[in-house]
């Protein structure tokens, strides 16, 4: 006898399983990652095909099958559609689903991970100002690495421990940050190597990251600054992961005129 099950679930990614079928890889609260096969998802008239896009929010309901499950049943919730219409909110959205992919379980719950997708999907999608893009795609990396457990340090030196507070006084790039060390340090304390030099307004928004929100006037700091930091983040990610994001070259590709054009 078949065994069904329903959950909620995040589609993060879909693929081409058949010439009806599609395989859908979803994040839910429960069951963590599960991969399956939505028969007839191609087809026309297919009461699946338009409720498994990209970041589609479902209640589902699943058979379990001996090597997969299959999609029987599917109820849209939420479908983050201004996504879709939006080169920059995309390439975020399929960034933030890749690094997901990378450190979301199979088979075990992942509440915490599934509330932050959704989160964050929520702030991609409802960002009216295009520069405030980069910003919360910035944090919403910091916070996935937090959950995996590998956030970088921020606010102590990862050599010394001791705790490091953003000097204004000091106008030049005074911090180091070392992807193998794991975090921020004074230049000059240690010959290590390290990935980017910091200064006191990088510093300050790094340290800003590791909150719920971003504070209004930390999100008005340039889009330079911010691109800076998330290029340090992205590259710090690959590093331990030993992964390379494909949709960061999408984000790469974006100029600034791209990410800041209104809509």
């Amino acid at each position: 006898m078949s065994q069904t099950y329903n959950t909620q679930g995040i589609v993060l990614s879909r693929k081409d399983f058949s010439e009806n079928d599609r395989l859908i890889t979803l994040l839910t609260p429960h069951f963590g990652i599960i991969k399956a096969v939505a028969p007839g998802a191609k087809k026309y008239r297919s009461s699946l095909r338009g409720r498994l896009e990209l970041f589609v929010v479902n209640d589902l309901m699943l058979v379990k099958g001996k090597s997969i499950d299959r999609i029987v049943q599917a109820q849209t919730i939420q479908s983050f559609a201004k996504l879709s219409g939006d080169l920059g909110k995309l390439s975020a959205a399929q960034y933030l689903a890749e690094l997901i992919l990378c450190i979301g379980l199979s088979e075990q719950p992942q509440v915490e991970l599934y509330e932050l997708c959704l989160e964050h999907l929520s702030r991609f999608s409802d960002t009216v100002i295009p520069t405030l893009l980069i910003p919360h795609l910035t944090q919403a990396v910091f916070h996935l690495l937090t959950i995996a457990g590998v956030s970088p340090t921020v606010d102590r030196c990862c050599l010394t421990e001791e705790i490091i507070t953003p000097d204004y006084s000091i106008s030049e790039n005074y911090l180091g940050f070392s992807f193998s060390n794991g975090g921020i340090f004074k230049i000059g304390s240690s010959n290590i190597g390290f990935e980017a030099k910091l200064g006191s307004i990088e510093l300050s928004l790094l340290q800003y990251l590791r909150e719920p929100h971003l504070p209004e006037q930390q999100l008005s700091h340039s889009y330079t600054t911010w691109c800076k930091i998330e290029k340090i983040l992205r590259e710090y990610a690959q590093f331990h992961f030993n992964y390379s994001f494909r949709s960061s070259l999408l984000i790469n590709s974006l100029s600034q005129r791209e990410f800041i054009q209104t809509k």
